[in-house]
């Protein structure tokens, strides 16, 4: 069934997976095609485009496209969604490095000396002021949660150990909590 504007504008939704996670339960899809009742950084308008309903981003580039497949007795339509993720995930990812309002992460046993995150730190920061936090197992103790500036746009930080990401919940969270605290205070600080 194509979704014609007339069909869409002005109803309630519920919106949500069908697990039963709900996100918004009174959204409205309003004829100049902003969303009511929804607040997501990510889907901020909608319109029709082939017969689908389409959420997209700020910058007009679509996210979710919805089908219809079920017209149910009480008249309710049930919609059932495609993500549209990669590319507006890539977009997002390259505005953010632009912005420069976000910290970077890069972690791991891999990249221990220097030289191993530097030629990435020094790719991000060709887009712009971005913040890398390169965080390493600590040797001791009093190393855990302390973050220390290598050079602009480069904090080192330091945690107990890393987890495998099959064992994720194992994680060390009060170390990462530190680590994240101190780093934004750097990053972040207002001069």
């Amino acid at each position: 069934m194509r979704l014609a504007p007339e069909l869409l504008a002005g109803r309630i939704w519920r919106f949500g997976r069908e697990d039963g996670q709900i996100f918004a339960r009174g959204l409205i899809l309003h004829p100049d095609g902003s969303i009511g009742d929804f607040a997501a950084d990510n889907e901020v308008r909608w319109w029709p485009e082939d017969g689908l309903l389409c959420f997209v981003a700020v910058r007009r580039a679509v996210t979710t496209k919805f089908t219809c497949v079920e017209v149910r007795d009480d008249g309710s339509l049930l919609l059932r969604s495609e993500m549209v993720r990669v590319g507006f995930l890539k977009r997002k990812f390259f505005d953010d490095l632009r912005v420069a309002e976000k910290a970077f992460m890069r972690k791991g046993t891999d990249s221990t000396a220097l030289q191993d995150v530097l030629p990435l730190h020094r790719r991000l920061r060709g887009f712009g002021r971005t913040t890398l936090l390169w965080v390493l197992a600590a040797d001791a103790e009093a190393k855990v949660g302390a973050v220390e500036c290598v050079e602009e746009g480069l904090l080192r930080g330091y945690v107990r150990r890393f987890v495998p990401y099959t064992c994720a919940a194992e994680f060390d969270a009060d170390g990462w909590g530190r680590l994240c605290k101190a780093a934004h205070a750097i990053a972040f600080a207002t001069t």
